[in-house]
């Protein structure tokens, strides 16, 4: 706890100063007044000859290393446990897919689907709902269950929204230790108490087993009788800065018991006046600049480890009329990528929401998904969790590739996110 507060401290008080960097003078090597021997001369150039030799062939040796180390970058982060061959397409596009799923004990049947799942590299997680927990003992041995079940080369991400207040799938019921709402933390202004606070659920949470929390909120509370952030107190404030302090607070514990966290939702839901939920969600007369400030500021810090984009709809982040900003590359690859320069994780708000599911179909809202710039995609319902719906869903981001609506190499790249992120969990 004293390293985690120092650190917390640190950040706080840290303050970036321009560098300043000095070289001593030196003599010149040969003095034109100085005279050398025949012998001496001689002798010069010889070593002379010889450290550029050497120096030249060090320098062929690491160009083949580099070009080596390019070409299978692939294979260095996600080969197979059995082989040193790269993932095949359908490997990667399983990695890409994290899903709900039906049970509460290893015996049951939709727990052990799951378990198939990700044994079989066909998904690459699992969100943990409130249908999924009963006890910490029960919790414990299900998230362990999966763990010991998925290949050891790539680790699954198991998944939870624990943020605290309403928005807290392990309860007090369950053994858990109840956290404040967001509001609440940042109207205590302690932010010490807040570190110690989000210490102790990122501490439960990995006792649990669990490597992911979908949060902190980093929404600005811009409409405060807003149905799902506002009037739940998921929000830390209408400050950036205030966000951005608490918002910290919370990554920082987690990191410390490496769990990765995901700010959300993407670019701002602070300012809707309806649920994403249940509806459609437009913010084109509500939506402020602001919003994006504690996104700004985030990646600025490098305290983001992956963000999750929500189902609103704004004309300044949708491709066309009514798409949604998570199925647009004008907000993923424009917006979040090109304008703010956050280059890690992206993962959909659950794709079985109100304002997907009640104006898209299912397959078109995950070819969208994939195409706006998508590494994760999260699917809710657990009806999707067996092995026959995965190999449907496979097989239909497999089709958009070989007909060019999806770029390989854009599925590559969010492979290589992927599995770099989950090299910090070991």
């Amino acid at each position: 706890m004293k390293n985690l507060n120092t650190n917390f401290m640190a950040f706080n008080r840290h303050k970036r100063s321009p560098l300043h960097s000095s070289c001593p003078s030196q003599s010149s090597a040969f003095n034109k007044n100085r005279k050398f021997s025949a012998a001496s001369l001689l002798l010069s150039l010889a070593s002379l000859f010889v450290f550029l030799f050497v120096s030249f062939f060090h320098y062929q040796i690491s160009l083949s290393h580099a070009a080596s180390k390019n070409s299978s970058k692939l294979m260095a982060l996600g080969k197979t446990s059995k082989t040193n061959t790269p993932p095949s397409l359908k490997e990667m596009i399983g990695q890409m897919l994290m899903l709900g799923f039906k049970g509460v004990t290893p015996s049951d049947k939709g727990s052990k689907d799951a378990r198939i799942l990700l044994k079989n590299g066909q998904i690459g997680g699992l969100i943990f709902m409130g249908h999924n927990m009963s006890s910490k003992t029960q919790i414990t041995k299900l998230v362990s269950y999966m763990k010991k079940g998925s290949a050891k080369h790539l680790p699954p991400l198991l998944a939870i929204d624990q943020e605290g207040g309403q928005v807290q799938r392990l309860k007090e019921k369950h053994g858990f230790t109840t956290i404040p709402t967001a509001s609440s933390i940042a109207l205590a202004n302690d932010q010490i108490l807040a570190l110690q606070t989000y210490q102790t659920l990122a501490e439960e949470l990995a006792g649990a087993g669990f490597n992911v929390n979908f949060g902190p909120v980093v929404d600005l509370n811009i409409v405060p009788e807003n149905p799902i952030i506002g009037a739940r107190e998921r929000s830390y404030g209408f400050k950036p800065e205030t966000v951005q302090t608490y918002s910290s607070a919370f990554i920082l514990a987690h990191r410390q018991n490496k769990i990765l966290t995901s700010l959300k939702h993407f670019p701002g839901h602070g300012s809707s006046w309806t649920d994403s939920h249940e509806q459609f969600v437009d913010l084109t007369k509500s939506w402020k600049k602001v919003e994006l400030a504690p996104y700004k500021l985030m990646v600025k810090e490098q305290l983001v480890d992956m963000v999750m984009v929500g189902h609103l709809y704004h004309p300044a982040f949708s491709d066309r009329d009514r798409l949604p900003a998570s199925l647009s590359e004008k907000a993923i690859k424009g917006v979040l990528r090109r304008d703010i320069g956050y280059q890690g994780l992206v993962i959909t708000d659950d794709l079985g929401m109100g304002a997907i599911k009640k104006y898209f179909e299912f397959d078109d809202a995950l070819i969208k998904a994939v195409k706006a710039g998508n590494d994760i995609l999260l699917i809710v319902d657990g009806k999707y969790a067996t092995p026959s719906s995965i190999s449907r869903i496979q097989n239909l981001i497999i089709s958009a590739v070989k007909r060019g609506e999806i770029q390989r190499s854009a599925i590559e790249a969010s492979y290589m996110r992927i599995i770099a992120a989950k090299k910090k969990l070991n």
